[in-house]
């Protein structure tokens, strides 16, 4: 799977024939990243909030809300989300629980 963000949607395309998959958001996407597994896509929004959905049907599974966040990437089983106000956020992908902070 390919991940791009185009027109502020986030777009889930087929590698091997770039055909659309799923379309996420409604022009208020800035950034978005797979999991290395490719079960999940982080959405980052205009807003600052960070969505983890399911790669395969677009579910919500959870939601960061504290940021504001600027962009996120997958390490392993934790997300780090980068804070618009500098520093960054690590976070369990399971639970959503602060890990540890970075200034």
């Amino acid at each position: 799977m390919v991940i791009v963000v185009k027109n502020g949607k986030c777009e889930i395309r087929r590698s091997n024939s770039g055909s659309l998959v799923r379309s996420i958001g409604s022009g208020n996407v800035i950034q978005a990243a797979g999991s290395d597994s490719l079960d999940l896509v982080a959405v980052t929004y205009t807003n600052g909030t960070v969505d983890l959905r399911s790669m395969s049907n677009g579910t919500l599974k959870r939601s960061f809300k504290t940021g504001p966040y600027t962009a996120v990437s997958f390490e392993g089983d934790t997300v780090v989300l980068q804070l618009g106000k500098g520093g960054a956020e690590v976070r369990r992908v399971s639970t959503g629980s602060l890990v540890r902070k970075i200034s």
